[in-house]
């Protein structure tokens, strides 16, 4: 996850992910206070990915992100499905999905629901040319 997401989940009152290994891509110190189980890094995205996939992990991860998280790791073809959740809330002029310039990722929806306070979530997978399939 990035910065900002963790900590959103540290003002949250109690921790989000408890009993789960969470990887933290920062160049700023965190609180002495953030779980025992947040590794902190400030690797590169390519360096974080390297250690993420060597550390045995089985199964899937989830990334947890904003635009600029979520666009090193699509650029490093690292993301395979992207789940989005619209919020009922209006923020004025709102901030981009993508950086600018950055590369064109084709998505198929695969599922969607909307939540009964209005949140709708849409989950979609990443449409690969056959380029990509090869890294």
């Amino acid at each position: 996850m990035g910065r900002v997401a963790l900590d959103a989940g540290l003002a949250s009152g109690d921790w989000p992910w408890p009993g789960k290994q969470v990887y933290v891509l920062t160049s700023r110190p965190v609180p002495p206070d953030v779980a025992a189980d947040v590794v902190v890094a400030s690797d590169s995205p390519s360096e974080l990915l390297d250690r993420v996939r060597g550390s045995g992990i089985a199964g899937d991860a989830f990334l947890l992100g904003g635009q600029r998280t979520l666009s090193a790791f699509l650029a490093l073809g690292a993301v395979d499905g992207l789940g989005l959740l619209e919020l009922p809330v209006v923020f004025g002029e709102g901030v981009p999905f993508s950086r600018p310039g950055a590369q064109q990722s084709r998505l198929r929806l695969e599922r969607h629901r909307v939540f009964p306070d209005g949140t709708g979530e849409h989950v979609y997978s990443r449409i690969r040319t056959p380029s990509q399939n090869a890294r």
